[in-house]
């Protein structure tokens, strides 16, 4: 069973993707503790962790304010996953064809998913799956450290069916080239991402 501190935390982070809990909205570790049945040390450890990921901001007598997304923190974020996974992907094995399968299927299911946050969770699973060949597990920690952070970013860009749309043959190209060039699919992987940055800065920026 996983700590209560990280529960809390996918719990708050989860709100906060959603938009239940909104920019500039403060998250009160008191209720927080009410309505999690817990202490406020764990509600606080938490709370830490978010504002690593940059979720939420320490405020002097407000306790912690929801952050707003930006523009800057993504063109922060994505090309630093987008080098990651192209030097996962270049340094790991072809796929075999059982794992080809399953991120097939996978892929499927997320071009088939009817809600954003259900496409958002199956598009994180497809990534971790793709990199999961990877010898180097201090990149692939890195990576999974980072992933946080671009979860709201992906939740928005899932909400618009036209740039999903444009992810399901991308990914089912890194697929086929991953079977027999893992360098040429790290490049394909590092573009897949700054498009994807490309596309949520300028929703945005309000730009078409």
């Amino acid at each position: 069973m996983s700590h209560p501190r990280i529960r809390v935390a996918e719990a708050i982070g989860d709100k906060i993707i959603r938009q239940d809990l909104p920019a500039g909205r403060s998250v009160g570790e008191a209720a927080l503790a009410n309505e999690f049945g817990l202490s406020r040390t764990p509600i606080r450890e938490a709370l830490l962790g978010l504002e690593s990921d940059g979720m939420v901001r320490a405020q002097r007598g407000r306790g912690f304010i929801v952050q707003p997304m930006s523009p800057a923190q993504a063109r922060e974020i994505f090309p630093i996953i987008a080098t990651l996974e192209r030097l996962a992907l270049a340094s790991s094995r072809p796929l075999s064809p059982e794992l080809a399968d399953r991120l097939t299927d996978l892929n499927a299911r997320m071009a088939a998913a009817d809600s954003p946050h259900e496409r958002m969770k199956l598009d994180a699973s497809w990534h971790r799956l793709i990199v999961s060949g990877c010898d180097n597990s201090r990149l692939v920690s890195l990576l999974a450290g980072l992933k946080p952070t671009a979860l709201r970013y992906e939740y928005a860009y899932q909400q618009v069916t036209k740039l999903r749309d444009q992810s399901v043959p991308e990914h089912d190209a890194i697929v086929e080239l991953m079977t027999t060039d893992p360098v040429a699919a790290g490049e394909a992987i590092e573009a897949h991402w700054l498009r994807g940055m490309n596309a949520v800065i300028r929703m945005m920026e309000g730009v078409e």
